[in-house]
């Protein structure tokens, strides 16, 4: 492991809207996250002033009671490897918990991205939803990812879900792999 940095936020009487696979390259608290950040305080300030633009209505919106915390991390693996992830907690009285990453592998790399040979971005959502009984995985290649040429994309993605008490569909659970 290379380079890791890491922030946390936290707000109250407001409530977080958990991305999909498919929002996580727009979602606010993962592209608050960024390599150039070196301390914790700069890290924090960098999704403060993402989050302060409109996107952040898209979100964010108020509701009396509830409370979110939520700490990002970036890892840097072997030089091929960089995933930007958040973890989120939110209380509105029950917990949902969420982690949501992007993560992109490079081979070899390079920059500018077209002199791989294969490049990879898959956005990953993660939730646990406990007033509903939800456990769902998600994954989906971005258009970005592709193989030899940057013309040559990769499509595809994965999704998991498992249902527990108090769900009526308790102990059922679906798994589906998508590749074109």
């Amino acid at each position: 492991m290379d380079r890791t940095s890491n922030c946390k936020l936290c707000r109250y009487n407001s409530h977080l809207r958990y991305p999909t696979a498919d929002d996580i390259l727009e979602f606010p608290l993962v592209q608050g996250i960024s390599a150039e950040s070196a301390s914790s305080a700069a890290s924090s300030s960098n999704v403060l002033s993402v989050l302060s633009d409109a996107v952040f209505k898209t979100w964010v919106n108020p509701q009396d009671g509830s409370l979110w915390f939520a700490a990002g991390l970036e890892v840097l693996a072997f030089e091929t490897l960089d995933v930007r992830a958040v973890a989120v907690i939110e209380i509105d009285p029950y917990v949902s918990l969420g982690l949501f990453a992007d993560a992109v592998c490079s081979l070899p790399p390079a920059e500018p991205r077209n002199l791989c040979f294969v490049y990879v971005e898959l956005g990953i959502s993660c939730r646990v939803d406990i007033k509903h009984g939800l456990f769902s995985v998600e994954g989906k290649l971005s258009p970005n990812s592709f193989v030899l040429h940057p013309s040559c994309h990769l499509l595809g993605g994965f999704a998991m879900y498992y249902w527990f008490d108090p769900s009526p569909y308790a102990g059922d659970f679906v798994f589906s792999v998508s590749i074109t």
